[in-house]
C-alpha cells in the first residue's frame, strides 16, 4: 500500500503575489506622493528662480513612470512684483497654458545626465500677452544651459496659440489662432552646429489665423500666414497696411503707404539660413497688390542698407507681380498706374557690389502696365497712356496711345498764367524706343538708346494774342541742355508722319490764323548733350 503524498506548499505563490502587491503599493504611492511634490517644486522654482517677479500656479499634475508621461493643466504663469532688478531681463507678462503633454521621456538617461530622448511635448489652449521683449539676459545658447548634456524631442507642438505684445490698451503685435509644430529638435552643440537646421529643428511648419501689428505710422494686418521647411514656401494671404495719416500730396518725414495684398506667396525659402542671417529663395509672387504712397521730404535709405544690419545676404531667383495698382503723391507728376505686371530675375540686395552693374539689384527686369494717367505742370496738363512694354533683356520700350491735353481752355489757361501760352494738345499712337542702356539709366543717370521713333503723332497749339506776352522767354540752345541733370545720347531720332496745326487769334481780329503741317517726317542722328559725342566729325 502506497504512502499519501504529501500536502503541496503554495508559498512561491504567495510570494510572488506578494512582490507584485507590494510593487503596486509602492507605485500608488509614488505616484500619490510624486504628483503633489513634483506641483509644488515646479511652482517653489519659479518664483526662486525668478526671485518674486513671476508667479507660477498648477491646478492639476500627472505623472505615469510606467508610461514615462506627464500631464499639467491648468498652467497659469504672471507678474506678481511691480518691480525688480530684473525687470528687464523679466518682463511683465501674463500666460495660460490649457495643457501641456510630454511623453516618452527617457528616464534613465535623465537620472544619469546623458543626452535625455523625449517622443513629444504638447502645449494646448496657450494665451501668452507679454510687455516687452527680454533685455540682458545670458549670451549662452540654450544647449549649454541645460541641466543635462542634450535634449532629442521627436516633435514639440504649439497648437490653439493667442499671443498679445505691447504694454498699455493698444498692443503693438496681437496674433491670432496660431499653430507651431517643430520636428526632430536636438537640443545640443552638434544640432547648433547643423547647417540644415533651423535653430535646433529639423523641420518647421507654422500656421497664423489673424495678426495685427502697429509700426511707426502705421497699422499692418494679415488673414492668414502658412509656413513650411518641407515645402519651403511661405505664404500670406490678404495683409493689408493702414496709414495713420492719409496717403495725400503733402509731404511729411517718413514715407506713406497703404497697401491691399490679396496674396503674397514666397517659394524656394531656405529657413536653415535665413535662421543664420542669409536670405536665399527662389520666387516671390504677387498677386493683385494696390499700392498708394505718399513719398517723404527725405529721400529714405536704399533698400541693402536698411537690410545690412539684419542679413549678411539677400538674393531671390525672381519675382513676379501681376494686376498691380500704383499711385505714387507727393511727385508733381502724381503718376497712377493700373494693371501692372512686373518680372524680375537675378535680385541681389546683399552682398552689395562696390560699381554695381545690375538694374535695381537685379540682372533683369519686365514691366507692363494697362492705362496711367500723370500730371504735367500741375494742373495744366493731363498725361495719360494706354498702355507700357519695358524690357531689360531686348532694351526696347513701348508705349502706345500717349495723350498730353491741356485741363482748361485756351483763355483760362492764360488767365490763370497771367500772359499768354500755348495751348497744347499731343497725341501719339506710339512711341518706340529700342536699344536703351538700363543699367546706365539705373546706376548712371544717363539715358543712351540706339534709337527713339514716334509714329503719327497729332499735335496741336492754340495762343490768345489778347494777353500779355510771356516774360519767360523759351530757349533751347546746347549749353541748357548740357546743364540737364541726366546725359542723354541718342544714336537715332525719328518723326513719322506728324501733323502739326497751330492756331493763333490776334488782339484785333476775332477770326484766328491757321496752319497745318501734314506727313511732316524728320530724321535726327547723334542727338545728344555728351561733349564727347561732339566733334567735327560726329556733330
Amino acid at each position: 500500500m502506497l504512502a499519501p503524498a504529501p500536502p503541496r506548499r503554495h508559498w512561491g505563490r504567495w510570494l510572488l503575489l506578494g512582490v507584485g502587491l507590494l510593487v503596486l503599493l509602492a507605485g500608488l504611492g509614488v505616484t500619490f506622493f510624486l504628483d503633489p511634490w513634483l506641483r509644488r517644486t515646479l511652482e517653489e522654482q519659479v518664483a526662486q528662480s525668478t526671485k518674486g517677479r513671476y508667479q507660477l500656479r498648477v491646478t492639476e499634475l500627472r505623472t505615469s513612470l510606467w508610461q514615462r508621461r506627464a500631464t499639467l493643466r491648468g498652467l497659469h504663469l504672471r507678474t506678481t512684483a511691480a518691480t525688480s532688478p530684473d525687470s528687464a531681463r523679466l518682463p511683465r507678462l501674463q500666460l495660460a497654458l490649457g495643457r501641456l503633454n510630454i511623453s516618452g521621456v527617457g528616464l534613465l538617461a535623465l537620472l544619469r545626465r546623458q543626452e535625455v530622448p523625449v517622443d513629444s511635448i504638447t502645449l494646448d489652449s496657450l494665451t501668452l500677452h507679454l510687455a516687452s521683449l527680454p533685455q540682458g539676459g545670458s549670451q549662452q545658447p540654450l544647449h549649454q544651459r541645460l541641466p543635462f548634456k542634450a535634449v532629442r524631442l521627436g516633435q514639440l507642438a504649439l497648437r490653439h496659440v493667442r499671443a498679445t505684445y505691447g504694454a498699455g490698451n493698444q498692443a503693438q503685435v496681437r496674433l491670432g489662432e496660431s499653430a507651431v509644430v517643430l520636428q526632430d529638435v536636438w537640443l545640443s552643440a552638434a544640432g547648433a552646429a547643423d547647417s540644415g537646421r533651423v535653430g535646433y529643428a529639423a523641420a518647421v511648419a507654422a500656421q497664423v489665423a489673424g495678426a495685427t501689428a502697429q509700426v511707426p505710422g502705421h497699422e499692418v494686418k494679415l488673414v492668414r500666414a502658412t509656413f513650411s521647411t518641407g515645402s519651403r514656401q511661405l505664404r500670406l494671404d490678404s495683409v493689408l497696411v493702414h496709414p495713420r495719416k492719409p496717403i495725400s500730396s503733402v509731404r511729411s518725414s517718413a514715407m506713406r503707404v497703404s497697401l491691399a495684398l490679396p496674396q503674397l506667396v514666397l517659394s524656394g525659402l531656405d529657413a536653415a539660413q535665413l535662421s543664420r542671417r542669409r536670405f536665399r529663395a527662389d520666387t516671390l509672387r504677387a498677386t493683385r497688390p494696390r499700392l498708394a504712397l505718399t513719398l517723404p521730404t527725405q529721400k529714405p535709405p536704399a533698400l541693402h542698407e536698411l537690410l545690412q544690419p539684419y542679413l549678411a545676404e539677400c538674393r531671390l531667383g525672381s519675382m513676379q507681380v501681376t494686376g498691380g495698382q500704383l499711385r505714387v503723391a507727393g511727385l508733381a507728376l502724381a503718376p497712377a498706374l493700373a494693371d501692372m505686371t512686373v518680372a524680375a530675375s537675378g535680385i541681389q540686395v546683399l552682398p552689395r557690389q562696390g560699381t554695381p552693374t545690375d538694374i535695381h539689384y537685379a540682372r533683369a527686369w519686365q514691366v507692363r502696365t494697362g492705362a496711367a494717367t500723370a500730371t504735367l505742370d500741375a494742373p495744366y496738363y493731363h498725361l495719360s497712356w494706354q498702355s507700357l512694354r519695358a524690357d531689360s533683356r531686348t532694351g526696347q520700350v513701348q508705349i502706345r496711345q500717349v495723350l498730353a491735353l491741356p485741363t482748361m481752355s485756351v483763355v483760362e489757361l492764360a488767365r490763370s498764367k497771367k500772359h499768354q501760352s500755348a495751348h497744347v494738345s499731343v497725341r501719339l499712337p506710339e512711341v518706340v524706343l529700342t536699344g536703351l542702356d538700363f543699367p546706365a539709366a539705373a546706376n548712371q543717370q544717363q539715358l543712351r538708346a540706339t534709337a527713339l521713333l514716334v509714329r503719327h503723332p497729332q499735335i496741336s497749339t492754340r495762343s490768345d494774342g489778347r494777353f500779355a506776352t510771356n516774360p519767360n522767354i523759351s530757349v533751347v540752345t546746347p549749353e541748357m541742355l548740357g546743364r540737364l541733370p541726366f546725359q542723354f545720347a541718342l544714336n537715332r531720332f525719328g518723326i513719322q508722319d506728324a501733323t502739326l496745326a497751330l492756331t493763333f487769334r490776334s488782339p484785333r481780329d476775332p477770326q484766328p490764323g491757321v496752319m497745318s503741317i501734314n506727313r511732316l517726317n524728320v530724321r535726327l542722328r547723334n542727338l545728344t548733350n555728351d561733349p564727347r559725342r561732339m566733334s567735327a566729325a560726329t556733330p
